[in-house]
């Protein structure tokens, strides 16, 4: 163990020599980094070392060393970097306000500025449109122009903002990790140094008010939560659309506080001034390299209308409102969708998912931070190779990994999360039968006890079809009886588990040969995951549910997109996640136990893993029945998102105790 650990230190010291070597590649050779073969060798050989030390993580000890290498890697990039044409913009805006001008109300180019400008103002973007950023950002470039004019004194504020969300982030995770070595993707992210501390993006502002909001979430300060998310708000819009993700019944008596960041705008309100239409220019008129443009037109040919892709965006958000209870993950999962169908994705516009590279570890997006570097050889003439101003080619090596990485994650179903679980050794299984003791006998027997320790509960819902009598032949079979339904059954079979690892089991089903297997290598696998569930396998025997051939790969792309396990898919998760009781509901049984365990980690789905009998047929449904059970339905989880209904107590079922049954005649 000793020389393992030896072993592991050696290489994460080699990997760290390594990031410096390959950082002095990218920060040494000074104003023309931005589209040399420099730029290139430098992020590339950073982004593989910072990968390399996160493998190779010896343990805490490791963390001291990251973090100071992060600050003097940032340092640096602060003096070598090229001037930004963002931070000169930033610089002219403080000197304006300083003039006593408004920003909101004069573009660069306008008459009554004339005397102001400089050789900075040659350099600004866009000098036909007025100020685009709120007004937390500009006073921060007004009280850095009074302080120092200078661009290495604006991006060391935003380097300071840049090491403020390094510190959250290490509070988020601590929870959770045992060693901070997800911090490094963070920290140690060559686009986050490149963005921040070389180019000088705002960007680094926002997304510490977000994490700062998020924390607040965390821990259930609302009162840090709502003024940190209106502040990211006053810094750029966007963040506004996370605002109903963050909003339910137990904090809504502070929202008050998150419209109070917005007095800021007082001081640059002007008969004339539409805080909004710089941000309508963007969007209505810049399209650059959005990816949803770019695969559309790969498919079609043509540019997709901006509503198109917004229409898109919004359908996915109401799913993740509805389907993602952890806040900061759907947080994550709407700023993924805003990237995914804006007209334009700059580099720095990555900056927005970083953060959540270190709680999720999303290998899609970990290799989109270093597919996209290479775009910023586009704007810069001094790459002089007409291949790196060529669109399509830039977007291509940006995208197509991209996307084949998401491909191939969802299939293989791979999420992280930031839960960190004990190695799983034991199972219990927890039969939920309702006159269904013509199956009992065939489902104990399916149950596989050769791989590791497996306990095994029969829960019925009062024994009415004969099932005790056939249980009690099973003498290592535990009998419990409960009230009827199956969340009172599940509720009382987890009370009663014992084992690391609990399978719900229904006994019309059976568990293929080596089920059990695959779910704890899957586990062990991935610590991260809390649970999830098998598969359905036709059986042509005659004993097979009645699915069609279509239907197992439905419910695998089903359960990928949403997290959500179907009435007839046997799930399974981690005891130690489930520690308080679950409620004894009698309606969305199914719907509860998925989101409850999407909220306490990742979830893992094992294709083929259990088959079953012909289930009973359901009495035919018309129209109004299907709208009836689909309002239900989103009404439930619409009270639910928003803590308008007790979790403990839905829908006033209350809970009925746990009833041992005695193995003998009755």
């Amino acid at each position: 163990m000793k020389s393992r650990l030896s072993q592991k230190i050696y290489l994460a010291a080699g990997a760290l020599i390594a990031y410096v070597f390959f950082s002095a590649f990218l920060l040494v050779p000074g104003d023309n980094i931005i589209g040399s073969p420099y730029y290139l060798i430098g992020s590339a050989g950073m982004f593989l070392s910072m990968l390399w030390i996160m493998k190779h993580w010896p343990g805490r000890q490791m963390l001291s060393a990251v973090l100071l290498l992060a600050l003097l890697i940032r340092i640096v990039a602060i003096f070598q970097f090229p001037e930004n044409s963002d931070i000169n913009r930033y610089v002219w805006e403080g000197e304006v306000q300083l003039a006593g001008y408004n920003p909101y109300l004069l573009a660069p180019e306008a008459e009554a500025l004339k005397h102001l400008r400089n050789e900075n103002w040659q350099d600004i973007n866009f000098k036909n449109i007025p100020a685009i950023y709120w007004p937390f950002a500009q006073l921060i470039f007004k009280a850095g122009a009074a302080i120092s004019p200078t661009f290495w004194f604006f991006k060391t504020i935003l380097v300071l903002f840049d090491l403020g969300t390094i510190f959250l982030l290490l509070l988020m995770i601590r929870p959770f990790s045992s060693d901070f070595r997800e911090i490094v993707l963070y920290a140690l992210n060559p686009l986050t140094i490149i963005t921040v501390a070389g180019e000088g993006h705002l960007e680094s502002i926002l997304v510490f008010w977000i994490m700062l909001s998020l924390y607040g979430c965390r821990q259930k300060k609302p009162w840090l939560m709502y003024p940190a998310l209106g502040l990211a708000v006053m810094t750029k819009l966007t963040p506004v659309i996370f605002l109903p993700l963050l909003v339910e019944r137990g904090n809504l008596k502070y929202f008050p506080l998150f419209l109070l960041p917005f007095a800021l705008m007082l001081p640059y309100v002007d008969p004339g001034i539409n805080f909004l239409s710089s941000f309508n220019i963007f969007i209505a008129d810049f399209h650059f390299n959005g990816l949803f443009n770019y695969a559309c037109q790969i498919i079609t040919g043509e540019i997709p209308s901006t509503w198109i892709a917004a229409f898109c965006a919004a359908g996915l958000s109401g799913f993740v409102f509805f389907l993602t209870p952890d806040r900061p993950r759907s947080i994550f999962l709407l700023s993924a969708f805003l990237l995914i169908f804006a007209p334009t994705f700059h580099t720095w516009y990555l900056l927005l998912i970083t953060p959540f590279l270190v709680l999720y570890r999303p290998v899609p997006w970990i290799i989109l931070h270093a597919t996209i570097l290479p775009l910023v050889f586009f704007f810069h003439p001094w790459a002089t190779n007409p291949l790196w101003h060529s669109k399509p080619f830039l977007q291509g090596i940006e995208f197509l990994p991209f996307i084949a990485a998401g491909l191939w994650c969802f299939w293989k179903n791979r999420p992280h999360w930031p839960a960190r679980f004990p190695l799983a050794q034991s199972v219990s299984v927890i039969i939920t039968t309702d006159n269904e003791a013509q199956y009992v006998s065939e489902c104990i027997q399916s149950i596989d006890k050769r791989d590791c320790p497996v306990e095994i509960i029969v829960v019925d819902g009062g024994f009415r079809d004969g099932a005790f009598n056939i249980v009690q032949t099973f003498p290592d079979v535990k009998l419990l009886s409960s009230g009827p339904g199956w969340g009172m059954q599940i509720r009382s079979g987890i009370h009663s588990a014992q084992n690391d690892v609990i399978i719900l089991l229904h006994a019309d089903s059976r568990l293929l040969p080596g089920a059990i297997s695959r779910m704890m290598s899957a586990l062990r696998e991935n610590d991260s995951a809390v649970g999830g569930c098998f598969g359905a396998m036709c059986d042509d025997s005659g004993h097979g549910m009645r699915l069609n051939r279509l239907a197992p790969v439905l419910h695998r792309f089903w359960f990928g997109a949403s997290g959500i396990s179907l009435r007839g898919q046997v799930k399974f998760f981690r005891r130690q996640a489930f520690q308080y009781p679950f409620p004894a509901t009698h309606l969305m049984e199914n719907i509860e136990l998925s989101l409850r365990m999407k909220e306490a980690g990742a979830t893992v789905f094992i294709p083929g893993g259990v088959t079953g009998t012909v289930r009973r047929r359901a009495p035919a449904r018309n129209w109004a029945d299907f709208i009836k059970a689909l309002y239900i339905l989103i009404r439930y989880l619409m009270l639910r998102r928003l803590g308008l209904m007790s979790i403990d107590s839905m829908d006033d079922y209350h809970a009925i105790p746990t009833v041992p049954a005695k193995k003998q005649a009755a």
